[in-house]
């Protein structure tokens, strides 16, 4: 089977802002209707927030109740696919600098920021505007 096209583009993006394997919910294990689309970069701005995220998807009873909805929409062969594909959720931390210059260069239209999708470009000039505060 050829690989995905839109797979080899995703990926082709994450390398491009150096991302960190689990560092995003992998595709299609949201049950938020309302995302742009399932790739949409998580930050948080706490470490308790992610940490809580993390454990969120980490429960059993979550992941179970996930994989039976997806085995039921998508079938069980390509979930098991992906979840063979998909890295373990981990926390990951960076500063304010290397997050402007990373989503400087990425094409995501929108952030999942703590419970909210903000614009990436709203969120970028608002961590601009905090960084411009900070040095002066």
């Amino acid at each position: 089977m050829p690989p995905d096209p839109e797979i080899e583009e995703m990926i082709r993006r994450q390398h491009e802002i150096g991302f960190l394997p689990g560092a995003l919910d992998p595709p299609f294990w949201t049950a938020v209707e309302d995302w742009p689309d399932p790739q949409t970069p998580r930050i948080f701005t706490t470490r308790e927030l992610a940490e809580e995220g993390r454990s969120y998807h980490n429960d059993p009873n979550v992941e179970l109740r996930a994989y039976r909805e997806l085995v039921g929409t998508m079938g069980e062969e390509m979930v098991d696919r992906a979840y063979d594909n998909s890295a373990p959720l981990r926390v990951v931390w960076t500063t304010w600098e290397l997050l402007l210059d990373a989503l400087a260069h990425t094409e995501f239209s929108h952030l999942a920021v703590d419970d909210w999708t903000v614009s990436s470009q709203g969120f970028m000039l608002e961590l601009m505007k905090k960084l411009e505060e900070g040095s002066e």
